[in-house]
């Protein structure tokens, strides 16, 4: 299946059906999963400005939250979410008796992250057949993605870090298209989502030479023309971004980031560069591999991915490095209060990408045994620990586990300096605190489902048991107050749905099949 271009495949092409079949299946798990609120500073943040486009028809945001706290995070994710938060306020006002006046209207944008989450794990079948494996293959890719890595908790979380790993997605799966064919319109896609990314989290920019070299690689016939394909809507972007900024600050260089008073005394030496490649790649408390296992498949299938194209696996590791060397700089580099590494989501993702060939040969039986059995052992190590991480809240697992402090003093112990005792830290692994959390709770929370579904209940008593978990607004606010017909019609359609992603999953494995012998050109 070798083209004529150097260390390129043929991309498979996978059916519509088989797209419409993962579309639904994704969608209705991080539907029934979605907690339905807004829990982080970051997404009440940028709800602001949704807020102020649609209801006051302007980009300041001082009536709802301080100037100063807003630019940073970058408007796009404001703007994508206008047409839910409109097509919700009908929703909103019927509701205006259940949910109470803090939450109506916010909580939409708690379901913002489940379709850029279901359009991911789409882009994520598309990356894998544009590498040449097959559809079952990529299917397998994208469910790994979708389910075994912090994708899925991320679905149900305000954070801006899904949609920027989609846009980053996007753009990586059109420049290899680019070096495969040489189009322009691949190149100028690229560009496009590359400027959107930089428009939702403006430090992408600092990984503009990488996608930039991505355009320029392949064939050397329409190079200049590529690069200029590329570059024309990432300086439209750049324009949007001045102007935003004027508008806010006066200042087009002015971004809200106010680099001078976040960097502190921990940062531009050598020990916050090895703490933090230690903390993402080894240590326990933010390590990509133990919050997303599926992601050390992209070591076992490095060399199954060089064949394809090495200028691309060299990129990612150019933006894994320049990743580090921008947040090695901030004490926050761990993420803040948040779970897993969050400002890494993006590397998750070109990690499970990078696997897929490796996947493919495990699941479609051409490889050894041992690759099947590896590729399901980090599957279910995945499914499971995102489980837990969908269950409980992970601010309690991250004030029990104390992880900045316990970064900190290791920092400070390295430098010397003063520091607290290591051995009066916790320093323990979130997800051991949050499994401990569910293990202790999860009979009581079922016993509680069942007397909530009676109605034999109180608000007060349902908002104390919950509160450490990520249903409370299903079981505090939806079902106890529905009228008896829309309650049991919900609990009917989540039902009906778990029935639905069953056969869904059944289909969309027989639909893979079909394809696997279909390429394009």
């Amino acid at each position: 299946m070798i083209t004529n271009s150097a260390n390129t495949y043929s991309p498979t092409r996978i059916s519509r059906r088989t797209y419409v079949f993962l579309a639904f299946f994704s969608f209705i798990i991080y539907f029934m999963t979605a907690s339905g609120r807004m829990y982080s500073t970051d997404g009440n943040i940028m709800f602001a400005l949704t807020r102020a486009i649609v209801d006051d028809g302007t980009i300041v945001t001082d009536k709802y939250i301080p100037t100063y706290h807003y630019s940073k995070y970058g408007p796009l994710q404001s703007v994508a979410a206008i047409p839910l938060y409109v097509a919700a306020k009908p929703v909103t006002h019927i509701l205006k008796n259940i949910i109470p006046p803090k939450e109506a209207g916010k909580w939409p944008m708690g379901f913002f992250n489940v379709f850029v989450t279901t359009i991911s794990v789409l882009v994520m079948a598309a990356a894998a057949a544009e590498l040449g494996v097959s559809a079952r293959g990529a299917v397998a890719t994208a469910l790994l993605w979708g389910f075994a890595t912090m994708a899925w908790p991320y679905s149900k979380f305000d954070f801006s870090a899904p949609l920027m790993t989609l846009c980053l997605m996007v753009s990586l799966l059109y420049s290899y298209r680019s070096i495969r064919t040489g189009t322009l319109l691949s190149a100028a896609l690229a560009g496009l989502f590359f400027g959107l990314s930089v428009l939702t989290k403006y430090s992408n920019a600092a990984l503009g030479p990488v996608f930039l070299l991505l355009a320029a690689a392949g064939q050397r016939k329409g190079r200049f023309r590529r690069i200029a394909a590329f570059c024309a809507p990432v300086v439209f972007s750049v324009i949007i971004i001045m102007y935003y900024n004027y508008v806010r600050f006066g200042d087009v260089t002015e971004t809200g980031y106010h680099i001078s008073s976040v960097m502190d005394t921990y940062a531009s030496t050598p020990d916050t560069w090895w703490e933090c490649i230690y903390g993402i790649f080894i240590g326990t408390e933010k390590n990509i591999f133990i919050y997303s296992p599926p992601a050390l498949l992209a070591l076992a299938g490095l060399g199954y991915f060089l064949k394809r194209s090495r200028i691309t696996a060299l990129c990612i590791a150019l933006t894994i490095v320049i990743n580090i060397a921008l947040l090695s700089h901030f004490s926050f580099w761990a993420g803040g209060l948040a779970w897993g590494p969050r400002y890494f989501l993006h590397i998750t993702a070109f990690c499970v990408w990078m696997a897929a060939p490796f996947i493919d040969k495990a699941v479609t039986g051409t490889g050894n045994k041992w690759r099947l059995g590896l590729v399901i052992s980090l599957a279910l190590a995945g499914i499971l620990i995102n489980i837990i991480a969908i269950s409980i809240r992970f601010n309690i697992s991250y004030e029990n586990s104390r992880i900045d402090e316990c970064i900190h003093a290791r920092v400070l112990a390295r430098r010397g300096e003063e520091a607290p005792d290591l051995t009066e830290l916790p320093c323990g692994n979130p997800i051991v605190a949050e499994w401990i959390v569910l293990k202790n709770r999860a009979p009581k929370m079922f016993a509680l489902a069942l007397r909530t579904l009676s109605g034999d209940t109180s608000e007060s008593e349902r908002k104390t048991k919950y509160k450490h978990t990520y249903i409370d607004f299903w079981a505090v606010y939806m079902l106890p107050k529905l009228p008896p017909w829309p309650a049991r019609l919900l609990i009917a359609f989540i039902m009906i749905g778990v029935a639905a992603t069953s056969v869904c999953f059944s289909a969309l494995i027989k639909s893979a099949r079909f394809d696997d012998n279909k390429t394009v050109q």
